[in-house]
């Protein structure tokens, strides 16, 4: 009850107020390594090019053998790693690599179909004993959180997907796409920047993620990503599988977090029944 009051975990600079009791987020539901966690598996098979075959949803038990930190396995990845990194990571030096192919391959495939690749900027925010913000530096992202983006990306697909196949009373994330009259609007203040901005007011993700791409090569890339992340509609939880515009996907919904959102949580419950043959 608490948790559905919530609706979602709140992240503050120095501190986290979690939707669940900390004994469930920090404690049972914890990836603490070499230790047996019941778990809810996205067991997905794809192709080479990274698109799904079949799926299966089944409870699970995994014993996680390492705690990963981004910034590690980003060093992981650009050889900047010291020894001292390198050896906590080598029992899964493997899987790693893997997971790295794989999600190159995915990152690949959304860029064919027209994912929007947007260039922000997120702020650190540095507190002193006293909690008063004594520094802000930008919030710096690399690969291994891309890995981890385009998984859980392909995780939600094919539960939404599994949702769509049964007819089940559900809990989609939905995107619409932009009013043409906002992208006629950000059509005209791009071309006053100097883009060739040919997209119509029904343009597809796919010119509009061709506009982001073009405008990565410049010192403008920021600020067109801002401009045409204000052009975009809200996302919506609707219970219609209509679509997610800006990550151009037709079957999408929230299942990866169930520790801070509760619409996953909705959805784990959901898929927990159809696991189960209910």
């Amino acid at each position: 009850l608490e948790a559905r009051r919530r609706g979602t975990s709140v992240y503050f600079a120095d501190r986290v107020v979690p939707m669940l009791p900390e004994s469930i987020s920090n404690g049972v539901c914890s990836l603490q390594p070499n230790d047996d966690k019941r778990a809810f598996s996205a067991l997905i098979t794809l192709d080479t090019t990274g698109a799904i075959q079949s799926y299966q949803f089944a409870k699970s038990v995994i014993r996680s053998r390492v705690r990963g930190v981004y910034g590690e396995v980003n060093a992981l990845f650009d050889g900047t790693a010291d020894a001292e990194i390198r050896a906590k990571y080598a029992p899964v030096a493997d899987t790693l690599s893997a997971a790295r192919e794989l999600a190159q391959i995915l990152r690949r495939r959304a860029a064919q179909r027209g994912y929007m690749e947007f260039q922000t900027i997120e702020s650190k925010f540095t507190l002193d004993a006293d909690g008063k913000c004594i520094d802000v530096a930008p919030r710096t992202t690399g690969e291994a959180e891309q890995l981890i983006e385009h998984l859980m990306l392909t995780a939600n697909e094919a539960a939404a997907r599994l949702a769509q196949s049964h007819n089940l009373p559900f809990v989609y994330r939905t995107h619409a796409a932009p009013a043409p009259e906002r992208l006629i609007e950000l059509r005209k203040s791009l071309e006053l920047m100097g883009f060739h901005a040919d997209f119509s007011p029904e343009a597809t993700p796919l010119e509009l993620a061709a506009l982001l791409r073009q405008a990565r090569e410049t010192p403008h890339s920021e600020d067109v990503s801002h401009r045409l992340l204000r052009a975009m509609a809200k996302a919506k939880y609707l219970p219609d599988p209509v679509g997610h515009y800006g990550l151009a996907l037709a079957d999408y919904c929230h299942f990866t977090s169930p520790i801070r959102r509760y619409a996953d949580l909705a959805v784990h419950r959901i898929l927990t029944d159809v696991a189960a043959g209910v």
